[in-house]
């Protein structure tokens, strides 16, 4: 009778034997494609990122040049731009002094004009004074020798005729 189950424990330990073997077989396999599998990715990971690295060194290389390039531009532009701006600057600069200077000499040429003309008119004021005192002097003093003379005058000629009429 083949096929025939005796009883219900040999079965059951018939079944519990193939659910192991058949746990077993899998674990096994699953941990063998595990390996595989793991084996197969470390290979496609070491490749791909040894050619990514490659690849990256090669953009950065490339980059940096690029970049090296650009900012060499940018800076060669900068200086000729600034240049530029620092000759317009200087040739602004240089106007904008030379009319200052223009203006003050100009100035300076009014204000020594206006003290040169003040200083005449003081010396003309203080001439003018010392004149006028001179000519009150000798005004004065000639009045006083009038007086004098005309004192002296009176007085000889009352002298006169009070020595006339005593004679």
């Amino acid at each position: 009778m083949s096929g025939e189950i005796k009883d219900g424990n040999e079965f059951t330990t018939t079944l519990q034997a193939g659910a192991n073997e058949a746990s077993t077989v899998t674990r096994n396999t699953i941990e063998e494609g595990a390996k595989n599998s793991s084996k197969i990715y470390l290979k496609a990971f070491d490749k791909g990122a040894h050619i990514t690295s490659n690849k990256l060194q090669e953009g950065i290389n490339l980059g940096s040049s690029e970049i090296s390039k650009m900012i060499q531009n940018s800076i060669d532009t900068s200086l000729r731009n600034c240049a530029k701006i620092q000759n317009t600057e200087l040739d602004k600069s240089i106007k904008t002094i030379g009319n200052l200077l223009q203006q003050t000499v100009e100035n300076a040429a009014v204000k020594l004009s206006v003290v040169q003309q003040d200083g005449f008119q003081a010396i003309a004021k203080e001439i003018a004074l010392s004149q006028q005192k001179v000519i009150q002097d000798g005004i004065t003093n000639a009045v006083k020798m009038q007086h004098k003379a005309i004192e002296d005058a009176i007085y000889t000629v009352a002298k006169t005729m009070l020595d006339d009429s005593n004679n």
